[in-house]
């Protein structure tokens, strides 16, 4: 049995009433019929498409870099159980069909999606998903599967933590700590609250997203040079090639999410074409399967990009940008829906976010 109402633990002052005012208006809204009446008419035609990232739980979550991107195992439940009972489910295939014949989708429609890869998809995710019948596709960043390799983000947070770290128990510092790279100054980062400190090194990691990863990561490399720390000191965080062939094997999709998690508007329209094709010829290689959907890394697309995905043989591809699907979207710009822990851990909380009610 899943249970509807969970206790949340760990928030207070603004961030507490925040999520009560939330929490209170979602069951209003629930309870009172409002949400399924929205439900049936926002989605009367439309599917929602759901993007997932990490399914975890919430006390095993290191870095702030995963912020707004975990969901906790049982919320993961609660949300699968509603959605095999209220709603009707697509595969890729039901999707890729209904884009290519222009035929409206059922009433209710959604389809499940994941990005990235990570391991604990098949320990937390994949299980529920079969439990329920849930149809699912996950995109691959092809090249941290099977891999130590962490993105990074993550290892950049976990650099400027461990150079915190030291900065604050040691006032006279270093040479190599006053001189990072990328114009970081630890100085103006050591007096900071946790919550002013996770905001300042995300406001960074944004700023370095405007650039390629060749400029992006010998300035990360310096910084876990400073740090002490090792480009691969978390482990295995991406699914194995085995995990991936069990996981296709029981029903799920897979679709590209590029080699690199490259930004790909960041780079020229020969090496977006190199990040899917070879992507694509990777993922097709291992699991004997097909690949026909691809989802933008960092949801960044513009009409080269999406020129040259569908040059690789994609046929459908997926943005972040938030919003519902038609039969008569274009395929190259597929909108979807972020599910997170914070917002979503009540099954009111989680229509009214995916509804976009809250």
């Amino acid at each position: 049995m899943v249970e509807d109402s969970v206790p949340v633990r760990g928030l207070g002052g603004v961030d507490g009433i925040k999520y009560s005012a939330r929490r209170f208006g979602s069951r209003l809204l629930f309870f009172s019929g409002v949400t399924g009446i929205y439900r049936r008419l926002a989605l009367r035609n439309r599917a929602v498409v759901l993007m997932y990232h990490k399914v975890m739980p919430r006390n095993e979550v290191r870095s702030g870099a995963f912020e707004g991107m975990q969901v906790d195992p049982a919320t993961f439940e609660r949300q699968m159980a509603y959605l095999r009972k209220h709603f009707h489910l697509l595969s890729l295939d039901d999707l890729r069909r209904h884009m290519r014949s222009r035929i409206s989708f059922p009433p209710n429609s959604c389809l499940v999606t994941f990005d990235d890869g990570w391991k604990d998809n098949y320990i937390h995710a994949y299980p529920i998903l079969k439990r329920y019948d849930v149809p699912a596709v996950v995109f691959l960043s092809v090249g941290h599967i099977g891999t130590e390799k962490r993105f990074w983000q993550e290892r950049t947070f976990t650099a400027l933590y461990g150079i915190r770290e030291v900065a604050g128990r040691n006032p006279d510092l270093p040479d190599r700590y006053r001189n990072l790279p990328g114009g970081i100054k630890i100085e103006e980062f050591v007096s900071l609250p946790e919550r002013k400190f996770r905001e300042e090194v995300r406001e960074r990691i944004r700023s370095l997203k405007e650039f390629p990863l060749s400029r992006i990561e010998p300035i990360v490399d310096e910084l876990a040079e400073c740090a002490g720390a090792s480009s691969y000191d978390e482990g295995e965080s991406f699914l194995s090639w085995e995990a991936v062939l069990t996981m296709s094997r029981g029903g799920i999709d897979f679709g590209s999410h590029g080699m690199r998690h490259e930004i790909l508007t960041n780079i020229s329209p020969e090496e977006v074409r190199e990040e899917a094709r070879n992507s694509k010829a990777v993922i097709e290689g291992k699991i004997q399967k097909s690949v026909h959907a691809f989802s933008y890394p960092n949801g960044n697309h513009d009409p080269v990009v999406r020129k040259c995905v569908k040059e690789c043989g994609y046929e459908i591809a997926f943005g972040t940008s938030r919003g519902f699907a038609g039969a008569e979207d274009d395929p190259f710009t597929m909108n979807r829906v972020n599910v997170h822990d914070d917002v979503t851990r009540e099954v009111p909380m989680f229509l009214s976010s995916i509804l976009g009610m809250i």
